[in-house]
Formats: structure tokens, sequence, C-alpha cells
């Protein structure tokens, strides 16, 4: 083993570019194989349909012939076998009428007499698989299987990892979108000071100040002392409840008057609450 290349944790949780790839090269070589792929399920995909996401020692013409095509995992095959056991091991064989098309098209692409597969266990159900195929007909010593599992199974702790932030990024633009067209002024603050941390783009149409202006700032410095006071206990309250509390006070505007506004506020972590306004003259 190469002690440069990262462990494999470590490789799971940094995911560098063509991390598939580099799963693929870990199995093939602790079965002593010389070719390898990696087939998943698409999460929004029709159920037991995979597709290539990672391969090691196959050329592209390989590829197309042996894995670029979806197939099928809900057919008989070793791979079905593999994933009935209900925990995650290695199964081999070198018998042809044990495989099924996919590891067909594996061996008959490749010209591999033996083919390895273990399942990947993704939390979701998804099938996973990873393929490991040789040319000898060797029956696999307990310890390279078992760093085989080891590597199946970081693999999926970083396959898990990757969806769960694609799953995160893909809610954040939602959220981007959906506060970015908002009428309501939404914002983020400290419930202790009163300071905005974030404010959504409306505020210069709203208030006549853009967000520029008005994050890191106090609300003292938008609102009357009377109304500070008050508007902060609010916030403090809002934060200790955890309940969702609407209230209404004068926000001044960049021209000097105030615009009358009415919040519902949310605890969102401690001392922090998520402050949504909107001007009552509009309502």
């Amino acid at each position: 083993m190469n002690h440069t290349e990262p462990h494999l944790i470590d490789l799971a949780f940094q995911w560098p570019e063509y991390a598939e790839n580099l799963f693929a090269q870990r199995f093939a070589e602790a079965l002593k194989c010389s070719k390898a792929v990696i087939v998943l399920q698409d999460p929004d995909g029709t159920p037991g349909l995979v597709r290539l996401i990672g391969q090691h020692g196959l050329s592209e013409q390989e590829i197309q012939r042996a894995v670029l095509p979806h197939f099928d995992l809900r057919q008989e095959s070793l791979s079905k076998l593999a994933r009935k056991e209900g925990f995650v091991h290695v199964m081999w064989t070198k018998k042809p009428f044990k495989v099924g098309p996919l590891e067909q098209s594996i061996l008959a692409a490749t010209g591999m007499q033996s083919v390895y597969c273990c399942p990947l266990d993704l939390p979701d159900g998804r099938p996973g698989l990873i393929y490991a195929a040789s040319t000898e007909q060797t029956v696999p010593q307990v310890s390279q299987m078992a760093r085989a599992v080891r590597i199946a199974q970081s693999l999926t702790h970083g396959l898990v990892r990757q969806h769960s932030q694609q799953v995160t990024l893909q809610r954040a633009k939602r959220l981007e979108q959906v506060v970015r067209n908002s009428p309501d002024m939404i914002t983020t603050l400290s419930a202790e000071e009163g300071t905005y941390l974030s404010v959504s783009r409306i505020s210069q149409e709203l208030l006549g100040f853009t967000p520029e202006q008005m994050i890191g700032r106090d609300l003292k410095d938008f609102m009357r002392a009377e109304e500070v006071d008050r508007f902060l206990q609010f916030l403090r309250e809002v934060d200790e409840t955890h309940q969702n509390r609407r209230c209404q006070c004068q926000h001044q505007h960049q021209n000097g008057s105030f615009v009358d506004l009415e919040w519902n506020v949310q605890a969102d972590g401690p001392g922090i609450v998520i402050g949504v306004a909107r001007s009552v003259a509009a309502y």
C-alpha cells in the first residue's frame, strides 16, 4: 500500500476529485484484482436501476461495453444474493451461472475469470455495489475480504456525506430564492443587542437602506429609544421561550421618516432569532 495515500476515513471525509475511482482502485487492490467498478442508483431514479459512478482499470471501450448502460438489479444475480444477506460482506464466484446480467457484462467485456461483489449499505435503501474482477480463479483470503469490506464501508460513509451536503446545498439555494423573492424583509438578529446579522435585499425597497448598510448595526441605530427597549425585551423572550411571537414597532427609513412594521420572530439557536418584517401600511 502507498503510505502517501490518504487514510480511508480521510478519503471519505475529504472526498477529493475522482474519489469514487480511488475507492474502486483500493477495492481492486485489496482483492488482488486488476479492475473494479462502482454502481449506484440515483436518489430519484427508478428502483433497481443503477449507473456507473466510479471505476478502476477499465478502458473506455470496456466501460462502453460493460457498465455504461443502466442495469436492473432486481434480476437474479450475485449482487442480489449479496444484498439479501443483510450485512456488508464480499461475495465472489468463478461460475458463470451464478452471475446476473451486470456481472456477465463485466466479465465478458473485460475478459476476467472471477468477479467479487460487495453491497454498499446506504441508509436510504438505494442499491449500491462495488465489484472487482480478476483473471485468476483463486479463493480470496479472509484478510483480503475483511479489508475490502472496510473499503466498501468507508466508501458508503463518503457517499452518504456527499449526498447530505448536496441536499443541504439544494435546500440553501431554495431558501435563498425564497428570501430573494419574498415581499417581506427577512433578517437574523442577536437577541441580546438586537444586532442585524443578515438582512434580505427587500430592505432597500421597504426602508431605503441596503442590507450592507444595516448588517452589523444595532436596532438602536434605527429605532427610538423607547421602542428599542421594548423590542429587545421581545427578542429576548422569544430566544428564551422558543415561541414564535408577533409585535409591531416603528423603524426608521433612510429619508428620516418612520415606518410601522409588523414582526414575526422565532428563535434560531442560542442568542439568535429570525425576524420577518412587513410594512403595516401595505396590508
